[in-house]
């Protein structure tokens, strides 16, 4: 299936955060992007196990 895909307003402070939080650590910046990246392919495959 498709990833799920996020909104272009949540797409904006996503990507704010990223750049914020690669200031001071870039490592972590691209894990939590690795991880919600992840997190849309999962929601994609199995709409049904989020909230």
């Amino acid at each position: 299936m498709k990833p799920a895909i996020l909104s272009s307003k949540a797409r904006e402070e996503f990507l704010e955060a990223i750049r914020w939080i690669a200031k001071d650590n870039p490592s972590a910046a691209m894990a939590l992007r690795n991880t919600v990246h992840q997190a849309a392919r999962n929601l994609g495959d199995h709409p049904l196990c989020g909230p």
